[in-house]
């Protein structure tokens, strides 16, 4: 890169950053009885709460998917060294997995559904 494309340019030095954002998004079976989704943006952000380095901003029931609900969650890390991100990252998912098979709440697989008319079948043969 030239002097005159990096003077021209805006340059952001991440070193400096105080925190940086986790975006996270949760696919759920679509069987999860509405009951339970409801419950899930306050019990995200009570398990992003647990940890003092975390800011919670939102939780959300974004998109109905081909194949799933999906919550997306956003937070913030106060701290955005690398490893101890990743270590928060992980406590909270740690947390998410355990509370939502204590809810019984399944997290959604890629499905597809293919329908065979065994009639039409039998009259292509």
């Amino acid at each position: 890169m030239s002097n005159a494309d990096i003077l021209k340019s805006r340059v952001r030095n991440f070193g400096r950053v105080s925190q940086l954002r986790i975006l996270a998004t949760l696919r759920l079976d679509y069987d999860t009885p509405t009951d339970k989704l409801k419950l899930l943006p306050k019990l995200l952000e009570d398990i992003v709460r647990e940890h003092a380095q975390a800011r919670f901003e939102r939780c959300h029931l974004k998109t109905l998917g081909e194949s799933s609900f999906q919550f997306e969650l956003s937070y913030f890390v106060q701290q955005p060294n690398v490893n101890p991100m990743l270590d928060l990252q992980q406590a909270v998912n740690f947390r998410i997995i355990d509370e939502l098979r204590r809810l019984g709440v399944e997290f959604a697989y890629p499905t597809q559904l293919v329908y065979f008319d065994r009639r039409r079948a039998a009259l292509d043969e």
